[in-house]
């Protein structure tokens, strides 16, 4: 998960991925189990993360 969150903060393309892609290069086998990890690190949705980190 903190490989995603660093993702995120340094590389503005990777903003522009989909959770979908996010959980794949990640190493999640889907969407939903990438989406509830990353709401237990950070508390939130990536969504969520964005908006807080722009």
């Amino acid at each position: 998960m903190q490989y995603s969150i660093e993702r995120l903060k340094k590389h503005t393309n990777y903003r522009n991925y989909t959770v979908q892609a996010m959980a794949k290069e990640a190493g999640f086998s889907n969407r939903e189990s990438f989406s509830k990890a990353f709401q237990r690190k950070t508390g939130g949705t990536v969504s969520d993360f964005l908006k807080q980190t722009l």
